[in-house]
Parts: C-alpha cells; structure tokens; sequence
C-alpha cells in the first residue's frame, strides 16, 4: 500500500509562458497559456465536457509537466469547461460500457486517478470554476486542486450509485470529511442527491464563490492578469464576499437532524442504515423519499459506496484512496451491474429500471474483497504507466 506521496523525478522545469498564445493539447484540452496563468478547458460541450479517453492523456500529459515545478505557487491554473451548461459531466462510460477502444475499462479508471493523483499533490494552485454541472470525473479534476468556485449555475451530484458503481476519483476520500452536517459525504455518496448553486459551497465541496456569468468572467480577467500567483487568496476571498454567498441558507439544513440520524457516523453498516429508514414514522417524508431512492440504485454499488467511504475515512492521504478505489473498480466492471445501469440509463434511456445482480442489499455479499487487487487487474501506482502506455 501507499502510505506516501510519490513525486515525480524533476528534471528540467518548464519555461514559464511568455505570452497569451493558445495551443491545444488536443481538440478536446485546450490550453491557453498568460504570464502567471495557464487556462485549461474541457472542450467536449456538446458532450458536457465529460471526459474520455483522449482528454485523459492530455491531461495526464499537461498535469505530469506541472507536478515537475518544484517552486511553490510560482503558477496558477485555471481549469473550466467549454460553454455555461457544464464544467464537466463526469467520465464517459458508455464508452467504458462499450469498451472502446479495447482494454479501456482497466487503463480508463488507472490514467483517470494518476491525474487526480497529481493534482492532489503538485505545489501549484489551481483554481476550478464550477460553472454549470459538475459530476464524477468532473469532481476528480477539480476537487483535489486547492480553489473550486460555485456559482448561483453550479450543479453538484456523485450519482454512480444509479449506474452500478460508487462515488470514486478520490470520493472516498473526500466525501467522508464534509462536516457541515454528520453524515452530509454518505448521503450524497449513496443516494447521488443533487445540491445547486449556494449549497455547492454550504456543504464544504466550494471554497469560493461567485453569484453571475458576470461575476465569475471579472474574475478569470483577474487571475489571468496575475503579476504574483500569490494574489490569488485575496481576489478568491474578496469575490466570495462580495457574492453575498454568506446569507444565502443552506437549503439542507431543514433535514440535517435527519442526515445525521440516518447517516450518520454510527451506523456500522449498510443494513443499519435501511433498516433505520424503514422504521421511520410514516409522515416523515424525507425516510421515505430516501429509502424509495435507494432501492432504485444497485445494491452492490450500494454496499461497495458505503465500505469505501467508511474506509476512506480512516486513510492517512487521498493516494492511498485511489489504490483501493481502483481494485474496486475492477470488480465492480466485472459484474453486470455497471452495464447494465448504463445501458438502460444512459444508452437505451429506457423506462425499465436496470436489471441488478441483486435484488436488494440483503443478497450482496460482504464486499471487503472489493478493496483487494483481482488476480487478474494490475495494481494502481501513482506514477507507473498502465502496461502498454506511454511514460510521461
């Protein structure tokens, strides 16, 4: 196991950019490179910038090339998507469901994490604007960097638990230390419950935030006409505060009495949680709208999310995060519930619901084996290509 960050080898740093030229890594990663600022888009936005294969090694590329620059804080990158309707769906997993190209679903998810891997752990800041939907993969590139900024557009779930699989790219790491309210990182890690725009920074995910379309490109002028990286803090803060973020309500707080009571840090176990909702008065309707989702998601994908987010609550670093997360991916695309919940949600949209292995939690079996490496799956490294891909 990693119980450290392993950093890459520095060799020669990268010249700083000199001047406001665009050069794209490929169609999909655009990068604009300003003085102190390197500007990188997502730009698949017919596709809300979710990402595939091809962004995944631009990015893997670009982020290896900064973790190398030693000095801290001597660049700034600002990553957003192309358009206003999203910063990032997620992962494209009807690509994965369809497994193209071959061999994708084992190399997809080891290049997905060596990127969030080096973002967690490079010296520079990086500044993420949640500008529209942010989901899955989306929330890899982005919440492990130090600044993600909300706006009143922003759209946050972890919904893999509707498609067979488990809040991951370091959502077992992360969700478990949302303290707003106890029990807030399960909630939405096991029902994939939405929150919008002033609750994105509420709930802990945001740490800065802006109001309008206006307010969010007065601040990109900004931070791309940065004469010292470290002006950062103070135009973020001064942003957020200016925004009035600060007397919004947080919409959850109304149920944060039931969270913590139905998810909170006492429960031991998955069982313990259904059992809690189904013995809820009947006029409490958030239990019952809960249980009513949670019966629809898979129930392997359930058992899995909830013994990742335990575990990850007790892991020393979000490194080691991605290790047990990538065993159990392997797993998890070994079984038939990540195709079908994406064949049905996303590929047919059909009315049926998924066909699940299981038909409720009680038939899963004890899912510590899915934090083991399978026999036949490489083990996750946070700089070792996958076999058979290019070193950085």
């Amino acid at each position: 196991m990693f119980r450290a960050v392993t950093r890459l080898a520095m060799r020669h740093p990268p010249h700083p950019p000199s001047s406001s030229t665009a050069a794209a890594s490929s169609s999909t990663v655009l990068v604009r490179s300003y003085p102190k600022t390197t500007v990188v888009t997502l730009n698949r936005e017919a596709a809300l910038n979710s990402l595939n294969d091809d962004m995944i090694q631009s990015l893997r590329g670009f982020y290896a090339t900064v973790h190398d620059i030693v000095e801290p804080d001597s660049t700034l990158i600002v990553l957003k998507g192309a358009g206003t309707k999203a910063f990032c769906a997620g992962g494209d997993v009807v690509s994965l469901v369809k497994d193209e190209p071959r061999g994708t679903r084992a190399s997809f998810f080891y290049n997905e994490y060596q990127v969030n891997n080096m973002i967690a752990t490079m010296k520079q800041p990086q500044v993420s604007l949640w500008n529209g939907v942010v989901m899955g993969g989306g929330f890899g590139v982005s919440i492990h960097g130090r600044y993600r900024m909300a706006t009143e557009s922003t759209v946050f779930a972890m919904p893999e638990t509707g498609i067979g699989l488990f809040p991951d790219v370091g959502g077992s790491f992360v969700l478990p230390r949302l303290r707003a309210i106890e029990g807030l990182g399960l909630y939405l890690g096991l029902t994939g419950a939405r929150l919008k725009g002033a609750d994105v920074f509420h709930a802990g995910l945001a740490n800065c935030y802006v109001r309008t379309q206006a307010q969010l490109a007065e601040v990109v002028q900004k931070l791309c006409s940065l004469e010292d990286v470290k002006q950062v803090d103070s135009i973020l803060a001064h942003a957020t505060a200016e925004s009035g973020v600060h007397d919004v309500p947080f919409t959850l707080a109304k149920h944060a009495v039931a969270i913590q009571k139905y998810f909170g840090d006492h429960h031991r176990g998955i069982a313990d949680v259904f059992a809690t909702l189904a013995a809820a008065d009947t006029s409490d309707a958030f239990a019952h709208k809960t249980l009513s989702t949670l019966t629809k998601c898979s129930p392997l994908a359930i058992c899995a999310t909830f013994k990742l987010l335990r575990h990850g609550a007790t892991l020393p670093n979000v490194t080691t995060a991605f290790e047990f997360e990538y065993n159990a991916t392997q797993h998890l695309m070994a079984s038939k519930d990540f195709n079908s919940g994406v064949t049905a949600l996303l590929i047919d949209k059909s009315a049926s619901p998924p066909r699940w292995e299981h038909s409720s939690i009680s038939e899963v079996p004890e899912c510590d084996g899915m934090l083991e490496r399978r026999s036949d799956a490489v083990a996750w490294h946070p700089t070792r290509p996958f076999p058979g891909s290019a070193k950085l």
